[in-house]
This record gives C-alpha cells, structure tokens and sequence, in this order.
C-alpha cells in the first residue's frame, strides 16, 4: 500500500532540508567493515573477483546477509550488483532480526540520517512516519546501537543505490503476521526495494551447514515458511513473511548467490551460512540472458545425449551458475516441423532448475506415451523449448462460463483437475487455440474428461510461464 504524503509528512521532509540532518554515527565501523572509505573501497575491490555477477534485474524484494564484510562480501555484493543504480529505487526498506538488545515489536530510529564510509544514508522520514502509524511499530533507538543487521548494509546502500533513502527496521519479538501487515502497508511500487537481511546457519561445521542451507534455500525457493526456525536463519520471521508475500503476489525467487564464510576466507571449522536471492513478479521475470541461453544450451545436450544412451545426462550442480540451480517448475516441449513432438514437465518445484530441465527433456523425448522414442535422424528437425512456470493460483470460479471469461488468452497457463484427474496447457498453446473456450475444452479432454462435462469437484488454477528457446 502506498500512502499519499499528508501536510505531517510533507512538513518533516520540509524541515529537513532547512537545517543539517541529524546524523547517527557509525557503530560497527572497524568490526563489520572498514570506517574509511578508501579501504572500504579497496575491500570492495579485492573481493570483486569472488563476486558471481549477473545481469540487472528489477527486483522488488531481496534476501541479503549481513555478517562482515571480509566474510559475506562477496554474496552481498553479488546481490546488490544485481540492482546496483537502479534510478527508479528511492526507497529501501529494510528489515532485520535484533542481535543487541531483546524488546517486543518491530522498531525504527530517531535519526534522520546514518553515517557510512562513503557519506550519509538518508532516513526516509516520510516513509518512516508512515511505518509509525502501525501498532506493532516503535521509536527504539537503543534498538540500533551495534546492530549489525541493518548498519552492515548501510555501506553498501549508499554505495549502490546512492539516490535512495532507507526506512531501517530492527525486528524483536513479533509475529510473522505482524511483519506480513507492515510488508503490505509499506510494500509501494518500483521506487521501493524491500530488503530483508539475514544470514542462514551459524558455527556449524562446513559439511553440516551446507546441508542444513541447502534445506533452507529449498524452502524459500518454494515459498514454503513451513517449520523455518531461528536455527536456519537468523532472519527466519522476515523471510517467512517476505515468502508469504511473495506467494500472495506471485513473487518468482531467483537464487543469486548460495555460500558459507568457509567459501569466502578457507577456514572450514566453524561456518556461517549466506544466501542472496532476488524477488520479481512472475508476470516479468526472465533469467538474464547468458543463464537463458546457458540453459537451453544444457538441454539440448541433453536431448542429444539420451537418444546416445538412452538415458538422461548426469551432471555436478556446482559446475551451474547458482541461478540455474533455484527450485522451479518446468516444462520441455519438443516440436518438428512446427508439431509437437513431446512435452513432459513438473507441478511442483521438486528440483533445481538444471537437473529438472535435464530429466524433462529425457522424459519429453522418451517417456511422452503420445509419441514413439525420438531416434537419432530427428535430432536436426528437433527444436526445444524451457518453460518456466510460476507458482499455479486457484481462480474463484465455479462454472466453465465463469472460468472462459476470467482467462486472459495468450498469458495464462491453465491447470484444470477434476474427478481424479488432471491436465496442463502451457500460455502457448494459445498460438494453436486462441479461443478460451476452445482451450477449455481441449483441455477437458486432454485429462481425459468429455468436452462437455463440468464435474461438481472441477478446481482451476492458472500461472504464466517464462518461455526460453
């Protein structure tokens, strides 16, 4: 919800600008990251090589950690890269779990600006009055004296987002539903960046906290907050939150960046974990382009190495780009001549991309009991294409009537089940079937219902898909 400026706000920014703002200064300098500017940016440099860049991409909400910078460094600033000097972005809320100091609530500061090594960071002082309007927000100082949580991101705020002002918020003890609500009412359009900083599993060994992350990133990756304890991450009730709103809103997470500490400085004994995810909506999410292509390339290997052998490739993740390996649905579809030829896909993120994309296309190409085995002479006539689809959403609908008229041709994706059986049509089919209420019923038929027939039971869910050939 974005809340127009009342003369109360617009009164604060006025006064603002008539005299020099007040200014907290830096607390965790020294510990966290350098004080001075110069090595700060030396630091920035020298972890650069480590960094695993990708290509900008309007996100909405992000999932970054906040230990020093000698030790997350480099997948902080793999994220902040990914939305480095994004014009539209005037606004940064940001949102982590208190270390210092145990109080109940969510709490915001008195200061109207935050010293960093690379100059002040500007409180959004309408945006923070804003947040004050809602019960389970406080004024809490002391609650930002050495928090690292938010103060190890300043730096980087102001370094890569130098036009945007920050709304910082410290989370005590506050219920999941409370943070939901302040999400929603703070949430505003592309000028907000919602920010929640957390690291994931803390002094573990390096074998047992890769497994305990790998669980974690899993569960966000499926938007699952399901039993996502302060063991996981520290910052577990933001990221709940934050993944309820992005199921509510058909958020699509990509995974930036997955290491430990252990990856970053070679001591292995007792590790801290850290993820870097991007949230965008799922109408306009898209891999950048060299993970597209990446994996497209990927699969029709893929295809060619199963008529080869007769069975799907097997691969390591870690030779993946960490983008390819985040938990998605898809689908393959093989086509000859302009025919399909094959298609085979998933309802669930139950894998990483790569390797669901690698088995889909073994299964599109063999395992399609519509069409015979693909021999080895139909390879050069093959084309392949990857969908991704976002998380499937049930339509308030109870009648084939209401159903054709809530479709939106040529964007949704259609999943209809109904007296125990179930059918898919990708948004593509719409180019082969542009009437809705043709789709539908080819689609009835396709899960193996009449044409005509409606069960009392029918559910339908539909999704969008990105597209990659």
């Amino acid at each position: 919800m974005t809340i127009a400026p009342s003369s109360e706000l617009a009164a604060l920014a006025t006064a603002r600008h008539k005299r020099q703002p007040v200014v907290r200064p830096m607390s965790c300098a020294g510990v966290f990251y350098p004080a001075d500017p110069g090595a700060y940016a030396s630091a920035l440099g020298a972890l650069s090589a480590r960094v695993r860049g990708l290509a900008a991409r309007p996100y909405k909400a992000m999932i970054l950690p906040h230990a020093g910078l000698a030790y997350c460094g480099p997948i902080a600033i793999t994220g902040y890269r990914s939305i480095a000097h994004t014009a539209e972005i005037k606004r940064v809320v940001l949102l982590s779990p208190a270390h210092r100091l145990a109080f109940t609530g969510m709490a915001v500061p008195d200061a109207e600006a935050f010293d960093t090594p690379f100059g002040p960071l500007m409180v959004d002082l309408p945006g923070l009055a804003q947040a004050r309007r809602l019960p389970s927000v406080t004024l809490l100082d002391a609650a930002f004296d050495r928090e690292h949580g938010v103060e190890a991101h300043f730096p980087l705020i102001r370094r890569y987002l130098p036009q945007a002002a920050v709304v910082p918020v410290v989370l005590g003890a506050v219920s999941r539903q409370a943070i939901l609500d302040f999400l929603h009412w703070m949430w505003g359009g592309p000028e907000t960046l919602i920010i929640i900083s957390s690291d994931l599993s803390h002094y573990l060994d390096a074998e047992t906290a890769r497994g305990r992350d790998t669980e974690t990133v899993t569960s966000i990756e499926r938007l699952d907050a399901a039993g996502l304890t302060a063991q996981q991450a520290c910052g577990f009730r933001g990221i709940g939150a934050l993944m309820d709103r992005a199921r509510a809103l058909d958020l699509r997470p990509l995974r930036l960046d997955v290491r430990h500490s252990g990856d970053v400085t070679g001591l292995k004994d007792r590790v801290v974990g850290y993820a870097a995810y991007g949230f965008e909506p799922a109408e306009t999410a898209a891999l950048p382009t060299a993970v597209a292509q990446e994996l497209i390339k990927v699969a029709r290997q893929a295809l060619r190495y199963a008529v080869a052998r007769g069975r799907a490739p097997e691969g390591a993740l870690e030779t993946f780009p960490e983008a390819l390996r985040t938990h998605m649905r898809t689908f393959v579809t093989l086509e000859k001549a302009g025919q399909l030829r094959g298609c085979i896909g998933t309802y669930e993120p139950a894998n990483p991309l790569i390797r669901d994309v690698v088995q889909n296309t073994w299964k599109a190409g063999f395992r399609d009991p519509r069409f015979k085995p693909i021999s080895s002479d139909e390879l050069a006539d093959l084309t392949v294409s990857v969908s991704l689809l976002s998380t499937p959403r049930r339509m308030a609908i109870t009648t084939e009537a209401e159903l054709i008229d809530t479709l939106r041709p040529g964007r949704d994706g259609l999943i209809l089940t109904g007296d125990g059986k179930r059918a898919i049509f990708l948004p593509k089919v719409w180019s082969s079937l542009p009437d809705p209420r043709a789709f539908v019923r080819q689609l009835k038929l396709k899960a193996g219902l009449a044409a005509d027939h409606w069960p009392e039971d029918m559910k339908a869910y539909h999704y969008v898909a990105e597209t990659i050939s």
